[in-house]
Formats: C-alpha cells, sequence, structure tokens
C-alpha cells in the first residue's frame, strides 16, 4: 500500500532561567505548527502552544533539592490542558544520590492514528489524547568515570491510544 506525505512542522521556542535566594526559577514557552499533505491521511494541520515554569529548592546546604512545576499545553485540535509535576533529588553522599519524580502527562493521537487506512488497517479519528500520571524512583551512584544507575518506572494511563486487530 502505497503513502506519499509531505510534512513540515515551523516552530520558536525560549526558555530562561535565573537565580534568587529561594534557588533557581525557569520558563519557557514553545510555539509550533504542523502540516501534512498526504494522499491518505489528507491535508492536515495542528497548532500547538506549551508554557512551563518550574522552581528548584535547594535546601539542607544543597543535599536536598526539591523542583515543582507546571505545564500548559495547548493543541488547536483538542482540549487545552495543564500538567503538574514535581522532582525531588537527595545527595546521600559525595557519591550517591537518590532521586524521584511524579507527574502528568498528556498524548495527542498522531494524525495516522485518526486517519491512517489501509487494507489491515483503519485509524480512528474520534480518538481523545491519552493521559498518564508517573512515578520514577532512582539510585545514582558516581565515583570519577565509574557512573552506575538505576529507576523504577510506573505509568498508570487512561484512553490509551494503541492499535489492534478485531477478532472475528
Amino acid at each position: 500500500f502505497r503513502n506519499l506525505h509531505i510534512g513540515n512542522t515551523v516552530g520558536a521556542e525560549v526558555n530562561t532561567a535565573w537565580s534568587n535566594e529561594l534557588g533557581m526559577t525557569g520558563f519557557g514557552l514553545d510555539v509550533n505548527r504542523v502540516s501534512l499533505q498526504s494522499n491518505n491521511l489528507g491535508d492536515r494541520n495542528r497548532n500547538v502552544v506549551s508554557f512551563f515554569a518550574e522552581h528548584r529548592f535547594q535546601l539542607l546546604n544543597r543535599q536536598l533539592d526539591i523542583t515543582p512545576g507546571i505545564l500548559f499545553n495547548y493543541f488547536s485540535d483538542f482540549d487545552a490542558n495543564f500538567l503538574p509535576g514535581v522532582d525531588v533529588g537527595l545527595q546521600v553522599t559525595n557519591n550517591l544520590k537518590l532521586h524521584g519524580n511524579i507527574g502528568y502527562t498528556y498524548r495527542v493521537p498522531t494524525f495516522t492514528d485518526l486517519y491512517y487506512e489501509d487494507r489491515a488497517n483503519i485509524g480512528n479519528e474520534n480518538l481523545q489524547p491519552e493521559a498518564a500520571l508517573t512515578y520514577e524512583l532512582g539510585l545514582r551512584y558516581q565515583k570519577r568515570d565509574f557512573l552506575i544507575q538505576a529507576s523504577g518506572f510506573s505509568r498508570q494511563g487512561t484512553d490509551l491510544i494503541d492499535w489492534t486487530k478485531a477478532i472475528d
């Protein structure tokens, strides 16, 4: 099955951060336009705006850092949303660091998820974005050029997007 696509993304991103008595504050803005011309998926466009704000607190003589943040996402073909999260790090020794995070994630369907069609697959133009709450906990050991790290990760999702085959 033959598919011919021409896709373009045009965008701009600006980030800034500054230190203050309470730690470090960061902001960022990303704006882009995605366009697609396809013999299978049709002519599609999507505008995306993302804005984030975060602040890193350093406590206990810089042994503990806590970084809460929030991301605002706007997709022209889906609802806007806010995605909060927090990162935490604890320097246990000079070489050993414990880290963890928790946050919400969001993924909009791709144009392929929505509109693709061939003899064996059919997209679903009624798909909604998937959402998830993610957790991670890890440990990092570094001494000179030696580094070892391990992390555990969990993702609890809703409205997950996946391709399946119908059972006859």
